[in-house]
C-alpha cells in the first residue's frame, strides 16, 4: 500500500511561494494609518494598522531567518551577512533620500534632531520628548525605529539560539511586551514608542513562521482568529482601560490569523479585494506611501493651505488629496530608487 505524502519541507519552494495577498493586507494597515493621519476623528485604525504591520514584518522576517538557518546548517550561505544587507538595500535608499532632502531644506527645523532620525532612534526621541513634534511630519519614523532595532537583535535570537529554544523565546518577546505595557503608563508615549512593547506583535508573527516552517499553518488555526476578534468586540465594550490593553494584546492572533489566510490563499469573498492587482500595487509600494505620507500632509499644510486656501484642516478632502499625492510618490520611488537597488540584493540571495 502506498505511503501518504509527507509535508514539503520548509525548504521547498512551495512553501515560501509569493503571497500576493500579503501586499493586500500591507495595502489595507496603509490606509488605516492614512485615515487616522489625515482624517483624524479619533478612531485607533492606524494603530491597528501599525500592529498588523509588526506581526506582518514579525512573520516574514521569521520565515527568511528560519530559511537562512538551515541553509547555514547545510553548509550553504552567510545568514546574517546577507539579512543586513538585504534589508539596508530594501529600506535605507528611500529612507535616507527623504531625511536627507528634509535635512537640507531644515523644514521645520528638521536639523535639531537630526542624529536621532539619521540613527533610527525616532522612537527613543518620542518617548525622551514625550511629544510627537520631533518635528511632527518625522512622528511616524518611530516604527521604523523600531523595525530597525528589531533587525539587531532578531537574527541573533533566530540563528544562535538551539532550535528548542525559539518557541520560549518568542513567549519571553511577548512576556516582555505585556509586562511593559503594565510598568509604562499609558499616558506617556513611552508606552507606544520603545521597542519593547511592539515585541509582542513582531514576536507573535515570529511565532506564525516557526509553525508555518517546521509544518505548515494547519487549517484550523484561522478560528483563532475568530475568537481574538469576539474577545476584542467584549474588552472594547466594556469601556475600560484594561479593555482597551487586552483588545491591543489579541490584535496579535487576530493578525496572525488574517495572514495565515492569505498566505493560505483565502477563497472567501475578501479573495476579490485582497488579491485585487490594483490593491496588490498599492501594498507592493506601502513602504514609500508610508514613509511619505506625513510629508505630503506638512506641504499641504505649510505651503497649499497658506498660499491658496487649501487643505486647512484634517478631513476626507485631505485624505482623498494626500493619498493620491503620497502615492504617486510612492511610485516614483519604487520605480526610479527602491526596485533598482532591490535588484543588487540579488548578489546576497536568501536560500
Amino acid at each position: 500500500m502506498a505511503r501518504p505524502a509527507q509535508p514539503a519541507r520548509a525548504s521547498q519552494p512551495g512553501r515560501y511561494a509569493r503571497w500576493p495577498q500579503l501586499d493586500g493586507l500591507r495595502a489595507f494597515a496603509v490606509f488605516g494609518v492614512f485615515y487616522t493621519h489625515f482624517v483624524q476623528d479619533g478612531t485607533m485604525w492606524g494603530h491597528a494598522g501599525v500592529r498588523l504591520f509588526f506581526v506582518l514584518s514579525g512573520f516574514l522576517i521569521t520565515g527568511i531567518l528560519l530559511r537562512g538557518r538551515d541553509a547555514r546548517d547545510e553548509g550553504a550561505g552567510h545568514p546574517i551577512r546577507n539579512f543586513y544587507i538585504r534589508r539596508a538595500l530594501r529600506l535605507w535608499p528611500a529612507y535616507y533620500l527623504l531625511i536627507g532632502v528634509a535635512l537640507a531644506a531644515n523644514w521645520l527645523d528638521m536639523r535639531d534632531y537630526a542624529w536621532w532620525h539619521l540613527l533610527y532612534l525616532s522612537n527613543i526621541l518620542v518617548a525622551i520628548k514625550n511629544s510627537w513634534e520631533v518635528p511632527w511630519i518625522t512622528a511616524h519614523l518611530w516604527t521604523l525605529s523600531v523595525e530597525e532595532q528589531f533587525y539587531l537583535v532578531w537574527p541573533l535570537v533566530m540563528l544562535l539560539l538551539p532550535r528548542r529554544a525559539l518557541d520560549l523565546a518568542c513567549a519571553v518577546a511577548i512576556l516582555i511586551a505585556v509586562i511593559g505595557r503594565v510598568v509604562i503608563p499609558w499616558q506617556l508615549l513611552a508606552y507606544t514608542t520603545v521597542p519593547t512593547n511592539s515585541l509582542d506583535a513582531l514576536a507573535g508573527g515570529g511565532l506564525l513562521a516557526l509553525l508555518h516552517h517546521r509544518r505548515g499553518i494547519p487549517g484550523w488555526f484561522p478560528a483563532i482568529g475568530l475568537a481574538a476578534g469576539a474577545g476584542i468586540i467584549v474588552a472594547l465594550v466594556t469601556g475600560s482601560l484594561l479593555g482597551t490593553h487586552v483588545a491591543e494584546v489579541l490584535t496579535v492572533p487576530l493578525f496572525a490569523a488574517l495572514i495565515a489566510l492569505a498566505i493560505r490563499k483565502y477563497r472567501g469573498p475578501l479573495r476579490w479585494v485582497l488579491a485585487n492587482p490594483i490593491i496588490g500595487y498599492l501594498g507592493r509600494v506601502s513602504y514609500g506611501a508610508y514613509l511619505f505620507h506625513l510629508f505630503v500632509m506638512g506641504f499641504m499644510f505649510t505651503v497649499l493651505a497658506p498660499r491658496f486656501g487649501l487643505f486647512q484642516s484634517r478631513g476626507w478632502p485631505l485624505f482623498m488629496a494626500g493619498a493620491a499625492i503620497t502615492y504617486a510618490l510612492a511610485t516614483l520611488s519604487w520605480f526610479l530608487v527602491e526596485r533598482p537597488l532591490n535588484r543588487l540584493k540579488d548578489r546576497f540571495a536568501y536560500p
